[in-house]
């Protein structure tokens, strides 16, 4: 079977959706099944991998987002999908590579991942006739999470919910230095980049030794016990989860399922997030939850964990499980 997975984001931007699409396409790979990613991009086309033309960020849903909107693209794309028995399309309403994926004549499976602004939300209710059309087309709809799924319920009442899934880190065993903390996010308001960096001096008062390792998308002010890298690989993200001893999630919202965090939990951190939905939902108890946008309450907790290393090997051991 061939399959082709389609991204509408551009895959030489940093993104959780862009992430998500290439571990599936590698697990495919893995199982045998002749599968490759497409979506826009201005980097080399790999055997696996087809980046067919850039495009340019548009602001949504408190971000920043890299997508194409040439028709040469969308021709493209829908070339490549072509080729496949099977067409499986992320985020399908996004201009122009999840357009041009559905009118391929193969069969295509949904998937949504996104939790949009009220202001999209209220556009799904009002043109629900023609999205459930659209959507009825498909072979399958299929959400990552709960918070996705009451986004599309105005025309897709009941998707299937399936979490985005990762790999176990394979340096989770690994020893941990004390006293450290990752971000891995893109620089946008709404990932909380900010809110941690306010709070940070806070840990490093009580802590000097602290170290925060932030991965993301820009450069930033310096800061003692701070470590950026831009544009960081998988394999430095990686082991950097690996080497920390807390994740940091400190999102202001908008996220429906937190592939980062499910990352980290993999990796074995202790994992510290914004109480919002998709975070409660995926961390089920295994983490720690603040009140978005608090620098004072993050860095309390942050200093908390590290002054009872018992209570944080605990937290780490319960969300690797």
């Amino acid at each position: 079977m061939k399959v082709a997975i389609v991204c509408p984001y551009a895959l030489d931007h940093m993104g959780g959706v862009q992430s998500h699409a290439r571990q599936l396409t590698a697990e495919l790979l893995a199982r045998g099944v002749d599968a490759w990613l497409v979506g826009p991009g201005r980097e080399p086309s790999k055997a696996t991998e087809f980046q067919v033309g850039g495009g340019f960020r548009v602001s949504a849903n408190g971000s920043r987002v890299p997508i194409a909107l040439s028709p040469l693209v969308g021709r493209r794309l829908l070339a490549r999908a072509e080729e496949a028995d099977v067409v499986h399309v992320h985020e399908p309403w996004i201009p122009i590579a999840g357009w041009a994926a559905q009118l391929t004549a193969k069969p295509t499976i949904l998937t949504f991942h996104a939790d949009p602004a009220n202001l999209i939300r209220r556009a799904y209710g009002h043109s629900a006739w023609l999205l459930a059309r659209l959507a009825n087309r498909s072979k399958a709809v299929t959400v990552v999470s709960r918070t996705a799924a009451s986004a599309i319920a105005p025309f897709a009442p009941h998707p299937v919910i399936i979490p985005n899934g990762v790999e176990v880190n394979p340096m989770a065993g690994r020893a941990r230095r004390s006293q450290s903390a990752v971000f891995v996010g893109r620089d946008e308001d709404r990932k909380g980049l900010k809110v941690l960096l306010r709070a940070w001096p806070q840990v490093r008062a009580k802590f000097p030794n602290a170290r925060l390792t932030v991965l993301t998308s820009r450069t930033q002010p310096m800061m003692e016990g701070v470590e950026v890298l831009v544009g960081a690989d998988d394999p430095t993200k990686l082991e950097r989860l690996a080497s920390s001893a807390v994740f940091v999630a400190p999102n202001l919202g908008g996220e429906s399922f937190g592939i980062t965090v499910a990352e980290a939990m993999a990796a074995g951190c202790a994992v510290v997030a914004s109480d919002i939905p998709a975070f409660a939902d995926l961390l089920g108890g295994a983490g720690r939850l603040v009140v978005p946008g608090d620098s004072v309450g993050l860095a309390a907790t942050l200093s908390g964990l590290f002054e009872d290393e018992d209570r944080l090997a605990n937290m780490a051991a319960s969300s690797s499980e």
